[in-house]
């Protein structure tokens, strides 16, 4: 698909997804003040949500040329038209996505990705009119929603694992 993170930020606008500058990971450690006690490492953003909104590719530009170490993120929420279901396997995320599935019925085709950490997500447009809210295994363990306000990890990321497209 690209080489270049500025080639993947490019992508991602194109194809109407808000991408949103991470502090990213050197030697294991955050790039934020908290270095390595940091318990978000790599998954938190350097700006506020607003400018990622308003972003220009110039900005983009500076942003890459300041911290070539971020990571990058897709915002989710109304404000963007995306929420996210993401499927942790370490949390039992496959298995309570499978008896989700077989109770009603099984996710429509949509854009997804892999984790860092081995799980997937599931990208989907907020219906008109519709707020989803994040939650954090509230639907089933190890199945968590990005929504308002939230964010996930994309490609070319890196955290304890890399993020791919499938």
């Amino acid at each position: 698909m690209t080489n270049t993170k500025l080639e993947y930020v490019q992508h991602y606008r194109s194809e109407a997804l808000t991408p949103i500058p991470l502090h990213g990971l050197v030697s294991g450690a955050c790039t934020c003040t908290t270095g390595d006690k940091c318990t978000s490492a790599g998954k938190h953003p350097r700006i506020k949500r607003q400018d990622a909104l308003d972003a220009t590719e110039q900005h983009w530009e500076r942003w890459l040329q300041s911290w070539p170490d971020m990571n990058i993120g897709i915002l989710t929420g109304s404000d963007t038209g995306v929420f996210v279901l993401d499927v942790d396997p370490r949390h039992g995320g496959d298995e309570s996505l499978r008896t989700l599935e077989t109770k009603y019925g099984s996710l429509p085709i949509t854009l997804t990705a892999n984790t860092g950490g081995g799980g997937t997500h599931y990208l989907f447009q907020i219906p008109a009119g519709q707020t989803i809210r994040n939650s954090a295994s509230d639907i089933a363990p190890g199945i968590d929603i990005r929504g308002e306000g939230g964010l996930i990890v994309v490609a070319p990321s890196t955290t304890q694992g890399t993020y791919t497209w499938n």
